[in-house]
């Protein structure tokens, strides 16, 4: 049987915590991929993904350009 459970703040902190960690990841390796690649684009789409997550998590548009 399953009970509903609630995400609590220090659940909201880990899992942007995890975003920031994947999205550094990310703009290392975009920075060492050439421009016109098709990795590059696609690692420029899923940071943009982790963006919106994490302004829906906290309400701000650039939660991770802030910090």
């Amino acid at each position: 049987m399953y009970g509903r459970q609630t995400i609590g703040q220090d659940d909201i902190q880990q899992l942007l915590a995890g975003l920031r960690r994947g999205r550094d990841e990310l703009a290392r390796i975009r920075r060492q991929t050439p421009v016109d690649s098709l990795f590059g684009a696609q690692a420029d789409y899923v940071m943009k993904a982790i963006d919106g997550m994490a302004e829906t998590l906290t309400g701000d548009r650039e939660y991770f350009r802030d910090q």
